[in-house]
């Protein structure tokens, strides 16, 4: 039985990333403001498969860094350029430039992709739960939405939440080809 279990490999550019954020954090910590910053933008610069989410992460600690070495112009730029990766983040005083979505490539392509990500089929299975929970009545806006534009890309095509992510457009955003894509405005009976 032992034998049968698999080991999960880390991704060794998530490692590098975490191992980034340590240094990062002592350097702050020491007052090395502008190496800090430096070193998260050079660490971004050469690792372009990096995802994206961890992109804007780092990207708004180096935004803190210029904020407490009192640079508020750096630390508006790099906040923006945050949030351009991840709209989770915080949001800019000013808001980003609209970012043009790219054409898409073949859609089972980018569900094959998507798959690959899972270590295990189980992983794919459940984030697809995951993400039908909330596409209810029931959910809030926010959780519907979120929901809708996931099962876009579970379905292989390029998404996005332009009034959450830009404060104009329609809630969802779904590229299908190059010509045609479906815009959602996604109305909730939760208050």
């Amino acid at each position: 039985m032992a034998d049968s279990v698999t080991t999960v490999q880390p991704q060794p550019l998530n490692l590098k990333s975490a191992e980034l954020e340590r240094r990062f954090f002592r350097l702050i910590r020491d007052g090395y403001y502008e190496k800090a910053i430096g070193m998260v933008e050079k660490f971004i610069a050469e690792n372009d498969g990096l995802d994206s989410r961890i992109k804007g992460w780092l990207l708004q600690l180096a935004g803190r860094g210029a904020c407490l070495w009192e640079d508020e112009t750096k630390s508006e730029a790099l906040q923006r350029r945050a949030y351009s990766f991840n709209s989770a983040l915080l949001r800019p005083r000013v808001a980003p430039a609209y970012v043009k979505m790219v054409s898409p490539s073949k859609q089972s392509e980018n569900i094959v992709n998507l798959m690959t990500k899972f270590e295990l089929k189980k992983g794919f299975i459940a984030r697809f739960e995951e993400i039908a929970d909330f596409l209810v009545p029931e959910a809030s806006s926010n959780q519907f939405e979120e929901s809708m534009r996931s099962l876009g890309m579970i379905l292989g095509f390029h998404t996005q939440r332009p009034e959450h992510e830009y404060g104009k457009g329609p809630d969802i955003l779904w590229i299908l080809t190059e010509k045609v894509a479906l815009v959602m405005e996604a109305k909730s009976r939760k208050a």
